[in-house]
Formats: structure tokens, C-alpha cells, sequence
């Protein structure tokens, strides 16, 4: 039973790196578990984004934390895990949890358990087997792209205040209109004509215009409007016009519109902060597709490629694969064979005609030459020198044995039969059972006297349903207040604490329910029934097996620690415990 990681980290920077670049190479890697690199994308983004100094009170050098046989865990070491448990950086937002409440020693032998595990992983040989191999190269393939976007794409955008205050007037500029509206052309011509022969407009939206009879009397008056509130057409006509003028006959899909500027309102003073981020969003997307552009175009000119146009043309989706052996184009020496073509055409929307065929092989041969293009560069660039790749490097590799183990030692002696899982089902039949159902009528009153009143009127005999048409003006008969079979845990709890001393049509209440008050009548109680057997197998075992997986890992843990020397710097610890207290306090 492999244990469960977060993936919503994962989800939302994969978006980040797929717009860069697309990785053929996913399908040749037999990389199982997206989870686990989701752990792995958070420890170096925490690593890549918060820097060194993850709070005033950490300290730097290489003093060791602890000894895991020959192997130091050091200050840097144990800071660098410590800045994914003090800031978490999602969307944007920097999130800071209670510093104090983080229980230091348990983190550090968390570290330690998962050194003995990767030193044993070693001795096992598992750094040598095609699923690590796979896995660590394709995270420094996305490692090495996301360094390159840093630093090519997103390290040389820069949006300046004059260009925020430019875009906030240009979106939240708005502008008051009056509008004549009709479906007829001719018609709208001829209104046309006569505004141009001096006709008041007002008289003619109140007497020619086909819009509602509210928009009418107000002379077509439609207030304040943004560009983006407005049909593009309108609203093209109507921010290039000047106040007071009137735009010719405008068609859109409802019919034929003639608008008249009557005023302008520009928006004042700072951004607002909602705003500001908005519009910086915009900006940055904007500008990341303009780089990106720029970038590849900059890299397409410096790079000797060639295309094979006639094999490119020969190509056909409903083709069989050849096995790599037909090359379309070279990049620089590398080359993008036939296939790679065909896995794009297949993927994608099928094309309709031949001209269709021939831009999708058009999209495709681009993107890939863009792909290859980025590989080469980051081959250039180097960047397993940079010292924040090697450690993210280093952390990927312990974590991919750390992986390997877990799934191959301990997942894999995970056993169980069928008679152990039905056995627990049996000794734990009531956890299975599923809650009791209820039927009730209500009647739902704000003020507390007349609820007081209410329930002294049913109690001497008021027709419950009569009350409770009453109260909500509907006819008596109606399901206004009936609430059908619901289970009973969902009850608030004032009412769920009285349910085994209520009857089969009494009236109980008034309940307070967040202010207001509920008085409710029984009609109907259905005991819980027993899940079966096969509904609930599949639970009991992903149970029984994350169980049986934590005792085993525990167990191996445990026998690894009895053989190995373990040193805890005391003093190191102590220091991180006091200066954390402190940084809590300030």
C-alpha cells in the first residue's frame, strides 16, 4: 500500500511547466507514481524560491544535526526541510503556520528513518535498476527547463507602474450610452438618415426603437458601461467615439444597434489592490507569451535545422509506426523522427481536409523543433553546476530510492486474504452500519415568542399542516417544510441528542438553529441497515494494508536503527528549538 501524498501542488505547477514545454520523453520513462513527483517538485520549489535565509533566526554553515552511520545530516540539511514545514508558497501566497507548534525532533528522525532507507536502497543496487534511471532523469529534464524559464522567460519580465495605470484606465474605463435597438436593416438605415437630417435621438429610440419599454421611457439610457461589459462591436464603436457623438448602424447577432456617446468616466486615484493583482496577472501572461515567442525565435535563428519537407508531407495519421527509423528534420545534429509526428497527428483533432492535415503536421513539426531547440539549450546552459540544482538533485535521487524501497521491500510484502478481511468485517459490523433515516415536516420561525406560541398551539391539538401552509402562504397539502428521508447524523446536534425520546408523528421544539427556530413533527424512522460484505471489501483492505505497510516499514526502520550509529547534535537542536521560540514571540 503505497502511502498518500498531496497532489494539488503538483496539479497546479505542471500547468507552469507545460507551458514551456511539452516532453516526449514522459512516454519513454517509466515513471509510475506522479505523487512522488509532486514531493519532489515541492522540496525544490521550496529550495529554488525561498532562498537561503528562510527567517532571521536560522543559522548558516555546515555544523551536522546528526550521523547516520557515515553519512551528515547538517545544518543546511535540516534548515532546507525546515523552510517546507514554515512557508509554504501556493498560487502566489506566502502561508506562514505556528512555528512553535512544529515538533523539531520528530522531523529530524523522519530524515533520519529516510537516510537508513536510501543507504539500505543502495546496498539493494536500486540506483542501478531503469526505473530509477528513468525517474531522475526525467525530473533534471523538467529541474533544468523550469531554470531555463526562470531565467530566460520569467526573470525578464518586468511590468512597470506606468503600464498598470495605462491597463487600469483601459479596463475599467466606462462610458454612458443611449441605444436604439431593431431587427430591421432597412429600418435602422433609414433612422440613420434622419439622425443625420437632424432628428432628436431620444424621440427616436421613444418612437422607432424595438428594446423594452423600461429602456424606452429612459430614452434608450443604458448607464455606465466597461469595454467588457458591452458586445464587442458596441463596445469597439463606442470607446473610439467623442461625447455626444452618434455611431452608425451596428450589426450584432440580435439585430441592428445605434448607440449615442453621452459621457465618459475614467477611473481615479491609486489601483486598488484587487485590481492591481488582476491586472499584473494579465500583464505577466501576456508578456510570458511575448518572451516565450521572442526566446524560441532567438534560439530558431542561431541553430542550424533542417526539415525533410517532402517526408513531412508524405505523412498520414492513419500511417503505421515505423519505429523511429524515418526522420523528418535535424536540430542542430538531433533529429525528430516520423513517429513523433504521428503521435502528435493522432493525439490531436482530426482534420477534415488535406489543408487541415497539413497545418496540424505544420504545429507539430514546430512544437517539436521548439522542444528539441529548449533540450540543446539547456545542455549549454549547464546548470548542473549551479549549486541549488546539484542539492535539489542530490534530494531527488534519495527520494526516488527512497520511493523504490518503500514500493519494492515494504509495499510488496504487504499480504492479506480473504478470511482476515472478512473476519474484520465481522468483528467491526457496526462501524459498517449505515445511520438511521427520519421524515420530518417543519416549520421554520425568526422570532422566538411566536415559535413559544406555535408549539403551544400544536400541543393542544393545531392541525400541523394547516400551521405550516400557514406560515409559508402556501396551500395546505404542499411539501413546503417536508424534507423527504434524510439521515439522521446530519441533524443539528440540538436535534439529533433528542431523537431516541421523539415518536412517530409528535411535535417537538422550538430548536435553535443559528438564530431562528425550527419546530419539526416526526413522520416517519428507518433503522440503518448493514452495508454488505462487497461494498465495503475494498475499504477494509486499502485499511488493513496501509496498517500492515506501517508495521513493516516500523519494523524494518527499527532493525536498521539497531545496527547503524546515530548521533544527535544535542546543543544544534536545542539552538533551533530556542531561536524558533523566539522568532514565535516576536
Amino acid at each position: 500500500m503505497k502511502p498518500q501524498i498531496n497532489t494539488v501542488w503538483l496539479r497546479h505547477n505542471q500547468k507552469k511547466i507545460h507551458r514551456f514545454h511539452r516532453f516526449s520523453q514522459i512516454k519513454k520513462l517509466r515513471f509510475k507514481n506522479l505523487c512522488h513527483l509532486c514531493n519532489l517538485w515541492f522540496q525544490v520549489f521550496v529550495l529554488l524560491f525561498s532562498g537561503c535565509n528562510g527567517g532571521a533566526f536560522w543559522l548558516t554553515g555546515d555544523r551536522y544535526v546528526a550521523r547516520v552511520n557515515e553519512y551528515t545530516i547538517t545544518e543546511y540539511d535540516f534548515r532546507k526541510k525546515l523552510e517546507g514545514f514554515h512557508t509554504v508558497k501556493d498560487i502566489g501566497e506566502k502561508m506562514k503556520i505556528d512555528i512553535a507548534s512544529v515538533d523539531y525532533y520528530k522531523i529530524l528522525n523522519d530524515m533520519i528513518d529516510d537516510r537508513l532507507i536510501v543507504q539500505e536502497a543502495i546496498k539493494m543496487d536500486f540506483d542501478r535498476t531503469p526505473e530509477f534511471t528513468g525517474d531522475y532523469n526525467l525530473f533534471k529534464l523538467n529541474l533544468s527547463l523550469y531554470m531555463l524559464k526562470k531565467e530566460e522567460i520569467i526573470g525578464k519580465i518586468r511590468v512597470t507602474d506606468e503600464e498598470m495605470q495605462k491597463r487600469y484606465i483601459a479596463l475599467y474605463e466606462s462610458v454612458r450610452l443611449r441605444h436604439l435597438f431593431t431587427r430591421d436593416q432597412r429600418k435602422g438605415e433609414r433612422i440613420i438618415e434622419a439622425i443625420r437630417e437632424g432628428a432628436d435621438f431620444i424621440s427616436l429610440v421613444e418612437k422607432e426603437s424595438e428594446d423594452s419599454e423600461e429602456i424606452k421611457k429612459k430614452g434608450g439610457e443604458l448607464g455606465f458601461k466597461r469595454k467588457d461589459e458591452l458586445p464587442k462591436e458596441i463596445a469597439d464603436a463606442a470607446f473610439a467615439m467623442k461625447e455626444g457623438e452618434i455611431s452608425g448602424l451596428l450589426r450584432i447577432e440580435n439585430g441592428f444597434h445605434i448607440i449615442r456617446l453621452e459621457e465618459r468616466k475614467m477611473p481615479e486615484g491609486e489601483i486598488p489592490e484587487g485590481y492591481r493583482k488582476r491586472i499584473e496577472r494579465l500583464f505577466f501572461s501576456e508578456k510570458e507569451k511575448e518572451r516565450n515567442r521572442e526566446y524560441l525565435t532567438q534560439l530558431r535563428e542561431k541553430t542550424k535545422i533542417s526539415i525533410d519537407e517532402d517526408a513531412l508531407k508524405s505523412i498520414k495519421s492513419e500511417d503505421e509506426f515505423d519505429g523511429g527509423k524515418g526522420i523528418v528534420a535535424m536540430v542542430e545534429g538531433e533529429s525528430i523522427k516520423r513517429d513523433e509526428i504521428l503521435v502528435r497527428l493522432r493525439s490531436g483533432p482530426a482534420a477534415k481536409t488535406e489543408d487541415e492535415t497539413d497545418k496540424l503536421k505544420r504545429t507539430a513539426i514546430d512544437s517539436l523543433i521548439n522542444q528539441k531547440l529548449l533540450d540543446l539549450e539547456v545542455v549549454r546552459k549547464n546548470y548542473e553546476q549551479d549549486k541549488d540544482f546539484k542539492y535539489s538533485l542530490s534530494i531527488t535521487r534519495d527520494a526516488i530510492l527512497n520511493k523504490l524501497f518503500r514500493n519494492r521491500i515494504i509495499a510488496s510484502a504487504v499480504r492479506l486474504d480473504d478470511e482476515e478481511i472478512k473476519k474484520y468485517y465481522e468483528d467491526n459490523r457496526e462501524s459498517f452500519k449505515e445511520p438511521d433515516q427520519i421524515r420530518i415536516n417543519t416549520i421554520q420561525i425568526k422570532a422566538k415568542e411566536k415559535a413559544d406560541r406555535i408549539i403551544d398551539e400544536l400541543k393542544r391539538g393545531a392541525d400541523f399542516d394547516v400551521v405550516a401552509a400557514d406560515m409559508s402562504g402556501m396551500p395546505v397539502g404542499s411539501t413546503t417544510g417536508n424534507t423527504g428521508w434524510l439521515y439522521a447524523n446530519i441533524l443539528p446536534p440540538v436535534i439529533k441528542e433528542r431523537l431516541n425520546e421523539m415518536n412517530i408523528g409528535g411535535v417537538y421544539g422550538p430548536f435553535d438553529i443559528d438564530g431562528e427556530f425550527l419546530i419539526i413533527k416526526l413522520l416517519g424512522r428507518e433503522e440503518g441497515k448493514f452495508k454488505s460484505f462487497e461494498t465495503v471489501k475494498n475499504g477494509i483492505v486499502e485499511q488493513l494494508s496501509k496498517k500492515k505497510y506501517d508495521q513493516l516499514l516500523s519494523d524494518y526502520l527499527a532493525k536498521l536503527r539497531a545496527f547503524s550509529k546515530i548521533k544527535i547534535n544535542e546543543s544544534v537542536m536545542k539552538g533551533f528549538i530556542k531561536r524558533s521560540r523566539q522568532e514565535a514571540e516576536k
